[in-house]
């Protein structure tokens, strides 16, 4: 679900909807099955949460200057050890686009560097002194 196209109503109605079927599924069916719908109303939930927060879909991300990112995966391109595994990103952290993906911040060594590919993105938070830098 590309959370960009979904209003804030219709996320609020399908939490609702889901809470509701859940139950209904429950007294009908296998409890086990019933999950399904805890699972859907969870992860609305925490996209209503996060969109409150300011975050927004990644796919709606600038590629111009660096931001801030959470949720997805990352992977390290360090040469001597990359496996081309991805690990589930539970922080965040600031990237700016290179090339094909999201760079993040250098690991030790030359070039070496954290790649991930997340799920929202917001700005940057301003400096203490007020004023971005970057634009």
């Amino acid at each position: 679900m590309a959370d960009s196209k979904v209003s804030d109503e219709v996320l609020a109605r399908l939490i609702s909807d889901n809470a509701k079927n859940r139950n209904a599924y429950a007294a009908v069916c296998d409890i086990k099955a019933a999950c399904v719908f805890d699972d859907t109303v969870l992860a609305l939930r925490e996209l209503q949460q996060l969109r409150s927060q300011g975050w927004r879909d990644i796919a709606t991300a600038p590629r111009d200057r660096e931001i801030m990112v959470c949720g997805g995966t990352y992977w390290c391109d360090d040469d001597s050890t990359f496996s081309g595994d991805e690990y589930p990103f539970g922080g965040v952290a600031f990237v700016q686009w290179y090339y094909d993906g999201w760079r993040g911040d250098q690991l030790e060594g030359h070039d070496n560097y954290r790649y991930h590919k997340p799920t929202h993105w917001r700005e940057k938070p301003l400096p203490f002194g007020g004023e971005r830098a970057d634009g």
